[in-house]
């Protein structure tokens, strides 16, 4: 029997985590991560990858909105 883990990460910081006035303006699946969103995913994309080096496959289950799609693909990488 193989061992699983199952690790569950909330999207980047978004444009709305810094501006809340977003959530009138945007469509929720249409607001983005910010630059320091893209930093803090890279930062933990590489201790994410500490933890599965060792896995044969692994899977990303992502929401289809925008900021949960671009943390998902940073961690792709």
């Amino acid at each position: 029997m193989s061992l699983k883990k199952i690790i569950i990460i909330r999207h980047a910081e978004s444009q709305e985590d810094v501006d809340p006035n977003l959530k009138g303006i945007l469509k929720d699946s249409e607001i983005s991560i910010t630059e320091n969103g893209i930093s803090e995913i890279n930062e933990v994309a590489s201790e994410i990858t500490k933890i599965i080096s060792s896995f044969k496959t692994t899977t990303i289950y992502s929401s289809i909105s925008n900021r949960a799609s671009e943390t998902s693909t940073i961690l792709k990488k």
